[in-house]
C-alpha cells in the first residue's frame, strides 16, 4: 500500500502532465461557478443542511448578480464532486459544509468511499480530468487533522495558490456578512507545492496542539 509521500508524489505528477498537455477548464471569464454544499448532518436532523443550502443559494445570488454564472448542487455522494471536478465548464467551486482542511463530509452514510463518507484530496486527484483557472473556495473548518493535510481542492487548481480555505481554524460563519469569513484566505502563495511545504504549512502538529493545548501538545 502506498505512504502518503507515495500518494502526494503521483497526484503531483499527474497534475504536471496536465499542464505539459494544457488541459485546463474554460477561462474564468466564461466558466461556470459550481457551489457544492454537504447533506452531513452532525444532528442528522437536517439543521445543518438546510443552513448550507441557504448559504449555497445567497452565494449563488451574489455570483449570478456579478456574473450570471452559478449552479448549486447537493452533495448526497461522491458523484456530486466528480461531476463538477471533471466538467470543463466549471471553472470554480465553492464548497459548505462539515469537514477539515483536507476534505468534506458528504453525507451521514458511514460506508461510502473507501469506507467512509469524506471526500478528500486523493479523491478530486484521482478524478481530474483538466485543471480550473478560477478558484476552489472551501467553507469548512480547514484543521489539519491528518499528517498530511493536503487542502481539499490542491490538484484542480491550475494554481495552487488558487485554494482559499480557513487554515487552522473552525468555520461556522452566521451569514456572509460576518467577520468570520475574513478566516477564509489563500491557503498558500505558491503556484505548485511539494511534499515538504505541505508539511511545512500544514502541519498537523498545529491541530494537536490546539486541541490538547499548547502546553500538551505533541513534540
Amino acid at each position: 500500500m502506498a505512504n502518503n509521500r507515495q500518494l502526494f508524489r503521483r497526484a503531483l505528477a499527474k497534475w504536471d502532465s496536465l499542464h505539459e498537455a494544457g488541459s485546463y477548464s474554460q477561462p474564468i471569464s466564461v466558466g461556470r461557478v459550481a457551489i457544492l454544499f454537504s447533506c452531513f448532518d452532525y444532528a442528522d436532523k437536517k439543521s445543518d443542511v438546510d443552513e448550507f443550502e441557504a448559504e449555497a443559494y445567497e452565494i449563488s445570488d451574489v455570483i449570478v448578480r456579478a456574473a450570471g454564472r452559478a449552479a448549486v448542487t447537493a452533495v448526497r455522494d461522491s458523484s456530486a464532486f466528480d461531476d463538477a471536478i471533471a466538467d470543463p465548464t466549471v471553472a470554480s467551486i465553492v464548497t459548505i459544509g462539515h469537514g477539515a482542511l483536507p476534505y468534506l463530509y458528504i453525507n451521514n452514510d458511514a460506508h461510502g468511499r473507501d469506507g467512509n463518507n469524506r471526500y478528500d484530496w486523493l479523491d478530486a486527484s484521482r478524478v481530474t480530468t483538466h485543471l480550473k483557472t478560477g478558484s476552489f473556495v472551501q467553507r469548512q473548518c480547514g484543521n489539519e487533522t491528518r499528517v498530511l493535510s493536503v487542502p481539499l481542492g490542491t490538484f484542480v487548481m491550475a494554481s495552487h495558490a488558487s485554494v482559499s480555505a480557513p487554515v487552522g481554524s473552525n468555520f461556522s460563519p452566521a451569514g456572509l456578512d460576518d467577520i468570520e469569513n475574513d478566516l477564509v484566505r489563500p491557503v498558500c502563495s505558491d503556484n505548485r507545492l511539494s511534499y515538504a511545504r505541505v508539511k511545512e504549512y500544514f502541519d498537523q502538529k498545529n491541530f494537536i496542539g490546539g486541541w490538547l493545548g499548547d502546553d500538551q501538545a505533541v513534540s
